[in-house]
């Protein structure tokens, strides 16, 4: 539990021209600060160089900066979060993933797997996940909603991927979600991860403490704020183990979606549980094993999603 947390606008799936977006890393921040990012990571493929050019726009605006790569292979991509060297892609093999997230650990930095499904050769080589199956005991967070290409990214068989994995056990797979800008307009169905960071904390070890710790909701554009409370009235954010007893589960959303409008659901160990509509507070003393709490606006399709919190533990 936490006595305060800052939730920061954070993109953390970017490219500049030192692999194949379309602008600088300064022209990349300015472009994502002013659609409200607050923490900005350079996830250049198989590239580093950009790092000192994100940190210094960063700092002249009093931005979050996140290093990063993408660890372009011809079987899939890892994204690298808090890595600031190179990582040699050419040598890994199909049957031998882990071994990309055993380099990335070493290097002090988060691994995980960008766009998991997704189509692939031949309109988009090398994109989807070829290597065998994962081990999701090695990631530390899955691209749950990569939005930067909706049409070639199927986001509702990751949810269903990542339900199964906490389901199963991994309980520590954060969800974010990944623009994966280059240069392309917006399509509207862009989401941000919302970090959740001690209010005195803003910096990159932080955020990726919060990564870590699964302290993250993702919506689409404004925050939506999602929090339980238990009986004494103490307040628990995703990522929080939660006391036995009476839960009450707390949604503010922003202006920009009416109340009304909205419908619940928590997904936990034992499956769905519709909520229905809205409602200042809710009573959630069901949860088993753990929560993730959904918003819809209108019927509870996945493509009505509007956020989703990582996972509340108990």
């Amino acid at each position: 539990m936490h006595s305060k947390l800052r939730w920061v606008n954070a993109q953390l799936h970017n490219h500049s021209t030192h692999s194949d977006g379309g602008g600088t890393p300064a022209q990349v921040v300015e472009t994502l600060a002013a659609r409200g990012a607050q923490c900005i990571a350079l996830t250049d493929h198989n590239a580093v160089s950009g790092i000192p050019e994100l940190y210094a726009a960063c700092a002249e605006r009093g931005l979050l900066a996140v290093g990063g790569t993408e660890v372009t292979t011809f079987y899939g991509h890892v994204v690298a979060l808090g890595v600031h060297e190179y990582i040699d892609w050419r040598y890994y093999s199909p049957m031998d993933p882990e071994s990309i997230f055993a380099d990335i650990h070493a290097r002090g930095g988060l691994a995980g797997v960008a766009h998991p499904i997704r189509i692939g050769y031949p309109l988009v080589p090398s994109c989807a996940w070829l290597f065998k199956a994962p081990d999701f005991s090695r990631f530390d967070y899955i691209e749950l909603l990569n939005t930067g290409d909706s049409k070639h990214s199927r986001n509702d068989l990751v949810m269903d991927m990542w339900l199964g994995a906490l389901r199963a056990g991994h309980l520590h797979l954060t969800a974010t979600s990944g623009l994966d800008y280059h240069s392309c307009p917006w399509q509207g169905d862009e989401f941000v991860t919302w970090l959740g960071l001690a209010d005195s904390a803003f910096n990159e070890a932080a955020a990726l403490q919060a990564i870590k710790c699964g302290r993250v909701i993702l919506c689409k554009n404004a925050l939506i704020d999602i929090s339980i409370t238990d009986a004494d009235g103490k307040r628990y954010e995703p990522g929080d183990h939660l006391p036995t007893g009476a839960l009450t589960l707390h949604i503010a959303p922003d202006a920009e979606y009416p109340a009304e409008e909205l419908t619940l659901t928590v997904e936990d160990q034992s499956g769905r549980h519709l909520l229905g509509a809205h409602r200042a507070s809710l009573d959630v003393s069901f949860i088993d094993r753990f929560a993730v709490v959904c918003v819809y606006r209108g019927a509870p399709d996945f493509q009505n999603m509007i956020a989703v919190s990582n996972p509340f533990l108990r």
